[in-house]
């Protein structure tokens, strides 16, 4: 058993940018060595990408494509991340050897290849586009609780809103001003990561120097580690990422057979940029049908693009969207109940149940619901399905052993987790209950930069408390929960006891994680995370005093807006 001399934190995009800050601003205290990883060549993970840029970038449906088809088989999110890798299966490395004497600056080269998972979970595409405004308030994506209006939106029309250039500018400046943002190796991904020894973490990294024909695969020793790769690196992607019927649904091969197609929205930079435009003219001269796949808030933006064009395609598009739970508009607890209830009375969009199977009919593509109808002539499916939470370079065993899973969903026919699963075995959504030198940070996120700040200040003030306590007593009993950490977090009882009550309270699926409204979060969560904080920060206002009003009225403007891009007569 030792102190808590080296962190790395995995994941350059916000939650990884504030753990680093946090962690490194207490570093000359507790004399910490904090090492960044990010796979990207920028920091600002999903904010780092520029809108009209890299169009010719692999789609998520491209990357499938290359992936091996098994019939009534899915892929998970680590079958994807280790296809292909020349030395991790099935979640295992097979030895540690290769990497003995590699360090950063020792590295083992080794041919570099392009893999799916750089299209998919590595890619440099995120899901950000022109005209794109955040969907909470400038006020909550603030990177900590100095001058909390200065983050404030600059655009009257959209206002508390912001667009998505001013959040890229505060990234900038963030990035420019923090000394955390420097402790990064970007264009390094983490490949694997096991607990070696009860007090040492094992990471083996690759690095990817821009231009080279080679990797640079190295091990590297931590004490702790911060798990900060973020929610919207895996694309979710039913059909091919679950099974949800039990019956072949045909995906793969209509994807080969109709390679431009499907889309995800994490490619809706490509779509606007590179598919739109065409629909927009075909749509004056033939018959288009658009299918969307779920009802997430991406769902209605694409809608906010499509809508206004039907009367210029004058009865030649139709849209479709297609969801596995009908609209409830009745459930006034979710934020944005009244989508479902335009959803329920719009005569604009043609709201059908799940696909069942995706066909070709007269060498068309053509989709089956699981009613029985087919609808043919399809020009466009976008999945609008979110994504998945992934932790895909860490050891399985360990995330068996730790109980650190997802959820599997009930509605898929093979269980296969899916947008609405949760992470188990974290307390306060950020300590393995297993093993507190693992945390994490952003799987609690609810939309605002202020609860990546809530993780990150209660792993600070815990370690911390935790390296003081082992100079001042010295322990000799063994690792984990022993004297010093009964002292510094509560027992694992209590903890579980905590994760069992938040259970109760929500179900087992992703509003585990989410608190609304605000206040909540702050009664539910920030209240049992700040006597963790370091003593001086445990009286630090996080949110702006009128935070609750803002997030109402962010989701007000997301109304109006909507509503007004619908039209006057959109019921």
């Amino acid at each position: 058993m030792c102190p808590i001399k080296k962190i790395a934190v995995i994941g350059g995009g916000p939650a990884g940018l504030i753990a680093a800050n946090d962690l490194f601003k207490e570093s000359e205290r507790q004399r910490w060595e904090v090492v960044g990883f990010e796979t990207r060549n920028c920091l600002g993970g999903v904010w780092s990408d520029k809108p009209g840029s890299g169009i010719d970038s692999p789609q998520v449906f491209e990357e499938l494509r290359k992936l091996p088809h098994n019939l009534g088989t899915s892929y998970s999110p680590e079958d994807i991340f280790q296809y292909g890798s020349p030395l991790v299966s099935n979640g295992r490395i097979a030895s540690l050897r290769p990497f003995n004497g590699t360090s950063v600056t020792k590295p083992l080269r080794l041919v570099h290849k392009h893999l799916p998972r750089d299209g998919l979970i590595n890619s440099s595409k995120t899901g950000v586009y022109d005209g794109l405004m955040t969907n909470v308030p400038g006020e909550l994506m603030a990177f900590g609780p100095e001058n909390l209006n200065t983050y404030a939106s600059r655009n009257a029309d959209i206002s508390p809103l912001v667009t998505l250039d001013q959040v890229q500018m505060n990234f900038e400046k963030f990035i420019e001003e923090s000394e955390g943002s420097k402790t990064f190796r970007k264009n390094t991904c983490i490949e694997y990561l096991d607990k070696i020894s009860p007090d040492k973490w094992v990471i083996v990294a690759r690095r990817h120097p821009p231009g080279s024909e080679q990797d640079e695969w190295y091990m590297e020793l931590f004490d702790a580690v911060v798990i900060a790769n973020g929610h919207f690196t895996c694309p979710y992607v039913p059909f091919y990422m679950s099974n949800l019927t039990g019956v072949e649904s045909g995906i793969h091969e209509f994807n080969t057979q109709f390679p431009n197609v499907l889309s995800h929205v994490r490619d809706l930079d490509l779509w606007y940029n590179k598919r739109f435009p065409q629909l927009k003219e075909e749509v004056l001269l033939d018959k288009r049908r658009v299918v969307i796949v779920g009802k997430s808030f991406s769902a209605m933006d694409v809608l906010k693009r499509l809508v206004p064009i039907l009367d210029k395609a004058q009865g030649n598009l139709e849209i479709i969207l297609s969801s596995n739970t009908p609209p409830m508009p009745e459930n006034t607890a979710n934020p944005f109940y009244w989508f479902d209830e335009w959803l329920s009375k719009t005569s604009k969009v043609e709201v059908k149940g799940p696909i069942a199977k995706f066909v070709s009919s007269h060498d068309m593509p053509a989709l089956q619901f699981q009613d029985g109808s087919i609808f043919d002539n399809i020009s466009d499916v976008i999945f609008a399905t979110g994504y998945l939470y992934t932790f895909p370079f860490i050891s399985k065993r360990l995330l068996e052993s730790y109980r650190v899973l997802i959820t599997p969903d009930s509605r898929n026919f093979d269980a296969a987790p899916s947008n609405v699963s949760r992470v188990t075995g974290l307390y306060l959504h950020t300590f393995s209950i297993a093993d507190p030198t693992m945390g994490f940070v952003g799987v609690s996120s609810n939309a605002n930069f202020q609860s990546f700040n809530i993780s990150s200040q209660a792993l600070t003030g815990v370690w911390s408390r935790f390296n003081n306590l082992f100079n001042e007593e010295a322990p000799q009993d063994g690792p984990i929960f022993n004297s010093i950490w009964s002292k510094v977090l509560p027992s694992v009882q209590e903890q579980l006891k905590w994760s069992q009550n938040r259970l109760l309270k929500t179900g087992n699926n992703g509003a585990f994680h989410f608190y609304y409204p605000l206040p909540a979060l702050k009664e539910e969560w920030l209240d049992y995370c700040k006597p963790l904080f370091r003593e001086n920060h445990r009286n630090t206002m996080l949110f702006p005093d009128n935070s609750a009003d803002l997030s109402e009225k962010g989701i007000q403007t997301l109304k109006a807006r909507f509503f007004d891009t619908m039209g006057p007569e959109h019921l």
